[in-house]
């Protein structure tokens, strides 16, 4: 997935391959893109969980923080 996202915004942006996605990696708070097992993670590790009882009609951002670095 990560390859067609650089792919496109290396057409947008001129830029060598791996250099797009470079950039915006480092936009993150963890400094890097995500991977499936981020995701799997927190459903099989917390939602698949009895610690997850009470939770209802929440989003869960599994973001690496670029909400918060986004600038």
């Amino acid at each position: 997935m990560w390859d067609l996202v650089d792919e496109r915004l290396r057409e947008l942006e001129g830029r060598a391959k791996g250099e797009s996605l470079l950039k915006y990696s480092k936009e993150t708070a963890l400094g890097r893109v995500s991977v499936p097992e981020d995701v799997s993670n927190v459903v099989g590790g917390f939602l698949c969980s009895g610690d997850s009882f009470y939770v209802t009609g929440q989003t869960l951002l599994i973001d690496g923080g670029i909400v918060f670095t986004w600038r």
